[in-house]
């Protein structure tokens, strides 16, 4: 997900509130996080799940809920990815 935060000033206090959120989750199948910002734009962090084989079919509840706490400290783009294997089709 990416949140591009109203205030740029607030940007490292959410991204040490992700950082600690992720690090605290134990869900079956999360294999890693990432909390990473845009090098070029000071209002977006992004949140990254990674999941064992194919992960969560939609939006994971974890997600949502991150989403749903975020929404106050700016606008939130909560997408998922499927990584592409070579030759393969999503």
């Amino acid at each position: 997900m990416t949140l591009r935060v109203f205030d740029p000033a607030k940007r490292d206090d959410l991204c040490y509130f992700l950082e600690q959120a992720l690090e605290a989750i134990r869900e079956p199948g999360l294999t890693a996080r990432r909390v990473c910002v845009d090098a070029t734009l000071l209002t977006d962090v992004s949140a990254f799940l990674f999941w064992e084989g194919q992960g969560p079919a939609a939006r994971s509840r974890i997600g949502l809920h991150l989403a749903s706490l975020l929404r106050e400290y700016g606008l939130i783009h909560h997408s998922v990815w499927l990584e592409r294997t070579s030759g393969a089709r999503a």
